[in-house]
């Protein structure tokens, strides 16, 4: 009875929080060329695309979407899995649990990352796995590898807040003084939301990638700079011009970068 009443409440305040989580809107037409699966731990419902050509070692890249209403369908509209097949990768995108077509289950979205990451090398078996997160993605990531629970790999961090209490200071004022409020009362929520911190905490991914939008008021470049600074495993930088999420406008600066960097140490 507990457990259930905790679930009810949970999903009211994901409700209240992430508006946006259940305003998706399937589009079968953008998933042409997409095989469906949902990982069996935490019923993550995705997409993967393998190369039709492998040249040398098979990579895969799986792609950690924004907190936007399009949850995985944003990668297909936005052309980053057009992009990195192009380029050769395999590619795999998910909905976080509360978006898309993933029910919700808590507030552990790294977990999601971890259980299509550990789906991932399970069924494709790929020689390299990347893990690349925008914005909110990019958090979770964030959180997973502070954890140090992706050993080894490379992991795409853009866009990404430094705390993620200043999202609501820009867009939801309110939420903003509850967050100051309920840290005040949790330390430990207020931890999971400290992505420099959780930078600071990375210590066995094989390098990090930081793209980040010179004109973007949301997670700016100053953020970014933070998250460097406390960064102790090798990492580069790109600035591409553009807004929010726009990073891939510039296509060959930002696709440039991400693969002339692969293994630069």
């Amino acid at each position: 009875m507990k457990s259930k009443a905790t679930y009810k409440v949970k999903k009211y305040v994901f409700d209240k929080i992430f508006t946006r989580g259940k305003q998706y809107l399937h589009d079968p037409a953008l998933y042409e060329g997409m095989t469906p699966f949902t990982e069996p731990e935490r019923k993550i419902v995705g997409s993967y695309s393998m190369p039709q050509e492998v040249k040398n070692d098979t990579h895969v890249v799986i792609l950690a979407h924004p907190y936007l209403a399009a949850a995985k369908s944003f990668f297909l509209k936005e052309n980053h899995v057009r992009e990195y097949k192009k380029h050769g990768y395999g590619v795999v995108i998910f909905d976080f649990n509360g978006f898309g077509e993933s029910g919700f289950i808590d507030f552990d979205f790294y977990k999601d990352i971890l259980s299509v990451y550990a789906w991932t090398k399970k069924e494709l078996d790929p020689d390299v796995i990347s893990v690349h997160g925008i914005s909110f993605g990019a958090s979770q990531i964030l959180r997973a590898a502070g954890r140090n629970k992706l050993p080894g790999i490379e992991i795409i961090i853009e866009n990404c807040l430094d705390k993620s209490i200043h999202y609501f200071k820009v867009r939801n004022i309110k939420l903003y003084y509850f967050f100051k409020v309920l840290y005040v009362l949790n330390p430990k929520a207020k931890r999971e939301a400290d992505f420099v911190g959780m930078a600071e905490n990375i210590q066995n991914v094989s390098q990090i990638l930081y793209i980040y939008c010179k004109n973007d008021s949301l997670t700016t470049t100053d953020m970014g700079r933070k998250l460097m600074n406390k960064t102790k495993v090798p990492f580069r930088y790109q600035e591409c011009p553009g807004e929010h999420l726009k990073a891939i406008y510039d296509a060959p600066t930002y696709m440039n970068f991400i693969t002339e960097n692969k293994g630069f140490i």
